[in-house]
Formats: C-alpha cells, sequence, structure tokens
C-alpha cells in the first residue's frame, strides 16, 4: 500500500511539473491553454510539489493571488493531512467487523487493548495495568536475583520472562514491523524483561491477529537468540498461552469437563474461585480436565467472552477481587489462561495459536467445534 503510493505521488507531481511547463510553453506561443481549474486540481490531487516546482521553474503564474497563495496552502493542507495521519496510525492498529472491532497499541509492542462488541466503545479486555493487555508472555530458566543489575525488589527472584508491552517499569519494546492488510494485521518487536528496568530481551515476537465474524485468530512466534549465563536451565516452565483478563462484569465460568469432548455434551457452570493475595488456599482456580480446551466468561445478559486454545493442557481461571461489575480501568478483574508445559532453550523458536470467541455460551462452543473440524466459515 505504502508503495502504491509513494508511485502515484511521484507519477503525479512528474506530470503536474510537465503540464505547468507545457501551460507556459502555450502561453508564449499564444496558442490555447490549459485551464486554471485543471492546473489547481492537479495541486488538489497530490500534485502541489510538482505545481510549486513548476511555478518557479517555469515563471509561471507566480502573479496569480490563486496560484501564488494557493498552491503553498495546497501543500501545507496535505502535509498536515499527511502528519495527522501518520500519527494516528503509528499508535494503534484496528479491525473490525459487524461483530467485533479490535485494536493493537503499537506504543505497548502491539498487544491487544480493546475488544469491543460491535460498535460500541465499551472494552470486554481489562487494562487497568499492563501486566493485563492480552499480550505474549514467556518463562525460561530458573529464578535469579539480580537486584544488583536493577531488578525489581518485587519481582525477584524471578526467571527470565520477556512480555511484549514492556517491563515493570513502563519501558517499552520496541516495535521493528507492523502491518495491516484488510481483517488481519502483523506486528513483530524487541519485547523487555519484565522484571528488569530497561534491559530488552534476546529474542523477538512476532503476532498475526485475524478477525472473522465473531472469533479473533492470534498466531503468536518467539526467536529467542539467549547469550546470558544466569538462568540456567530447566526441563520445562509453565507457559500462559496466553493470559486473558475479561472484565469482571463477564462474572459466569462455563467450560465443557467431561470425558466426551466434541459431542455436544452440557457445558458445566463453574463457581470462580477468587485470588486473595498473602492468603493461603486463595488462588486461580486450577483445572486440568478442560477437555474441549476453552472456557467462557459471560455477563448477566449472557454474552461474553471465550478463549480457545488448542494446545493447553490444563486451565487456570478466577476473579480478582469480589466485584462482579468492574469495567476496563478497574482493579477487579477476571482471568482465564489456557497453561502448557515447555522446555525453552536459550536457541529456540516457539509457536502456538489460540482464539478469542465471542458471544452466548452456545454461540461460542459452536465456534470451537468447527474451528476444532476445520469448518469455521466467517458468515
Amino acid at each position: 500500500m505504502t508503495e502504491a503510493i509513494l508511485y502515484y505521488l511521484t507519477v503525479i507531481n512528474i506530470l503536474t511539473f510537465v503540464v505547468y511547463g507545457i501551460d507556459k510553453w502555450k502561453a508564449k506561443q499564444g496558442s490555447w491553454r490549459i485551464p486554471e481549474a485543471t492546473l489547481l486540481g492537479m495541486a488538489i490531487i497530490g500534485g502541489s510539489i510538482g505545481a510549486l516546482l513548476g511555478m518557479k521553474t517555469w515563471h509561471h503564474k507566480t502573479m496569480h493571488k490563486k496560484f501564488k497563495y494557493g498552491i503553498p496552502l495546497i501543500l501545507i493542507v496535505q502535509i498536515a493531512l499527511v502528519l495527522l495521519t501518520s500519527c494516528k496510525s503509528s499508535d494503534t492498529l484496528q479491525i473490525k467487523n459487524r461483530n467485533i472491532t479490535l485494536r493493537q497499541d503499537l506504543t505497548r509492542g502491539g498487544a491487544i487493548c480493546f475488544i469491543g462488541r460491535g460498535g460500541q466503545g465499551r472494552n470486554y479486555i481489562n487494562v487497568h495495568d499492563e501486566g493485563r493487555y492480552v499480550q505474549q508472555s514467556y518463562y525460561a530458566g530458573q529464578s535469579v536475583n539480580r537486584q544488583a543489575e536493577g531488578q525489581s525488589d518485587f519481582w525477584s527472584p524471578w526467571p527470565w520472562n520477556p512480555i511484549q508491552v514492556g517491563d515493570y517499569k513502563r519501558n517499552r519494546a520496541r516495535i521493528l514491523e507492523n502491518w495491516q492488510r484488510g481483517k488481519c494485521t502483523y506486528v513483530r518487536c524487541v519485547p523487555m524483561l519484565w522484571d528488569m528496568d530497561n534491559c530488552p530481551a534476546e529474542a523477538e515476537m512476532e503476532q498475526w491477529t485475524e478477525l472473522k465474524d465473531n472469533v479473533v485468530h492470534v498466531r503468536c512466534r518467539l526467536t529467542c537468540h539467549r547469550t546470558d549465563t544466569v538462568y540456567g536451565d530447566v526441563p520445562v516452565n509453565q507457559q500462559e498461552i496466553p493470559a486473558v483478563y475479561p472484565i469482571s462484569s463477564l462474572n459466569h465460568l462455563y467450560a465443557y469437563r467431561g470425558e466426551h469432548p466434541f459431542i455436544s455434551e452440557p457445558v458445566d457452570s463453574i463457581d470462580v474461585e477468587e485470588l486473595r493475595f498473602g492468603q493461603n488456599g486463595h488462588g486461580w482456580g486450577n483445572y486440568d480436565d478442560i477437555s474441549e480446551q476453552w472456557m467462557a466468561f459471560v455477563g448477566d445478559d449472557g454474552w461474553g467472552m471465550g478463549v480457545y486454545s488448542p494446545s493447553a493442557t490444563q486451565f487456570l481461571a478466577g476473579r480478582f477481587q469480589s466485584s462482579r461489575s468492574g469495567e476496563a480501568d478497574e482493579d477487579a478483574t477476571s482471568y482465564i489462561a489456557p497453561i502448557r508445559k515447555q522446555h525453552m532453550p536459550k536457541q529456540c523458536t516457539v509457536e502456538y495459536e489460540y482464539y478469542l470467541l465471542f458471544g452466548t455460551i452456545d454461540e461460542i462452543r459452536y465456534a470451537v467445534y468447527e474451528l476444532k473440524t476445520g469448518k469455521f466459515k466467517q458468515k
């Protein structure tokens, strides 16, 4: 898209420059002239630089007020529009359809920062703190005390933990590349180590995001090229693939916990565990019997969000704080995290995919079944 725009601007400005020269030649010959509306129009449709250069080079229309002041004004307006558009597009990627609006924050590694229902402005993702954005996060090696190197005392000791948004000090991940094509986006960034102060991870994260009907499909890739020697190596680490924080107004938790998945047996309504810091026995619910690899939170109206992660072997889920009516910027939140255990050596590539699904429990489960069988089609 950018290359096509540059090609167009190059062609239209060269053409405008030539046309101004032709009109000057015609004026000297006393022959039929090119209408002023055409000359101004060519500047308006992108040829303002060529028009200005043509006026200066050919000494043409320099005393006509509509050209003397009009062409520079057109150029200034066009530059302002480009700057305004660039500013907006550099901060956010947005894809939407009649069901879902999704935004990614390019100042925070391209993490998902907003998911709304249709054209509504309500965000169903809790973003009270930056750890709650829907993002990539991985763990490798042993937990290590690095406070002498700037590690947070609160997050010490801690393993190697690259985060897509940035670190606990709000130093941001660095975007290397991003694009949007229709309802698909791509982001590549250098993540930060969560527990350290301004320490980029020796890794790159990539994320492909696609919106179809009521389903968001996300593919993630981490490429590690670590040279550190402080974390050692452990056989496996528990990975969230990914952690998702729906707003606490989505307060009813459902999943299928039976032994016969994908044959439409009734789903289970699950009592929501409440996380309470400092109190033993009050952590996230830990579920190793989610045989269809999805869980969902819905609100009192029956509409909500599900997370389907095909490679998950267990799930964590629950609520932080007791509020069941919280919104995106409040401390109270719901939580779902598909989990798998994985060995992550210092030189490796890790990939996984997940789906965010929206609607009633029946609609969410129906979409999971179609994805499982490969029959999902945009409606």
